[in-house]
């Protein structure tokens, strides 16, 4: 593979180099009318280029609608082919999409061209209806097979920056699924707009579920509160309690750790600000997670205990 940059850019910053692309690829080689080739969704729609040695090679572009995400747009200099600069730029979009869901039913689709379709079927897509002509070429629409293996490959190790709940709540969910052994969790307290919502509750009590030997371990600095703002997931707790554990930290001065949730020893959630649901996702964390385990293992034996007030609490 060539040495690859995947950038994002709307179409305000880079339209120059976004329609120097466009119109070689499918205004000059595919003879697509240019007034059929850019439209009226550029401004609206999430764009991305590939560099290759600083120089603009490919791009794609996503766009949000009612119920779904649209991929179009894939477009690769010729001179830039076979290096794998459509496959980058495919997973980036569907990264994207896959973090910015708001409901984990909403789908990716694309109407690929044919002579594209082997390509896009070995990168889990896969094709649906009848084909038909767009601008003169013969596409068949497709949609990402969203399996959580399937997620797992398109993040492989790359570092997926968060800022709202919902993103967490996407990752959490496809974390869980993927997950068989561990969840560990240090969390302030648990903030409702996180941990009291229906998609987090439903994965962690599968999760708890999955096999005898899942343990799931919460450690949170304040639980005070957890009666008022985290309902479900008391109610949780109380059922699965020979599953999913509770400690209250004692002594938070000796312990320097940001909040996290960490499946398996190595798929990682992690917040930089937690209040503000600022941070990251990593699906291939496992050197990274090693000093989290520490710290965390320490915490939980000798800072913490277990918060003998969770049966009591209202739900």
């Amino acid at each position: 593979m060539a040495n690859i940059d995947i950038q994002p850019c709307t179409w305000a910053e880079q339209q120059d180099e976004l329609k120097a692309i466009r119109c070689e690829v499918f205004v000059r080689e595919q003879h697509v009318p240019i007034d059929e080739e850019f439209d009226e969704y550029e401004v609206k729609c999430q764009h991305w280029i590939a560099f290759v040695h600083e120089q603009a090679a490919g791009c794609i572009r996503l766009i949000k609608e009612k119920d779904a995400w649209r991929i179009s747009r894939l477009a690769v200099l010729a001179i830039h082919r076979q290096q794998g600069l459509g496959s980058a730029l495919l997973n980036a979009a569907t990264r994207y999409a896959l973090s910015n869901k708001h409901r984990i039913q909403e789908r990716i689709y694309m109407h690929a061209q044919t002579s594209a379709i082997v390509l896009y079927q070995k990168l889990d897509w896969q094709t649906e209806g009848p084909r038909f002509d767009e601008v003169g070429i013969e596409h068949q629409r497709m949609c990402f097979i969203t399996s959580a293996e399937n997620c797992e490959r398109v993040f492989q190790a790359h570092v997926e920056r968060l800022a709202y709940p919902n993103h967490y709540l996407q990752h959490f969910h496809t974390m869980a699924e993927l997950s068989s052994k561990e969840l560990l969790i240090y969390s302030q307290h648990l903030n409702e707009e996180l941990f009291n919502q229906e998609p987090l509750i439903e994965a962690l009590s599968l999760l708890a579920r999955k096999n005898k030997h899942v343990h799931i371990r919460i450690l949170v600095e304040d639980s005070q509160n957890l009666d008022l703002h985290a309902n479900h997931l008391v109610y949780l707790l109380r059922r699965l309690s020979s599953k999913i554990s509770l400690h209250q930290l004692t002594d938070k001065h000796h312990l320097s750790l940001d909040y996290f949730m960490l499946f398996d020893k190595k798929r990682l959630l992690y917040f930089n600000n937690e209040k503000h649901f600022s941070g990251f996702a990593c699906y291939q964390a496992a050197t990274e997670a090693l000093p989290l385990i520490e710290a965390f293992e320490h915490a939980w034996e000798h800072l913490s205990h277990a918060d003998m007030n969770l049966r009591q609490l209202r739900i």
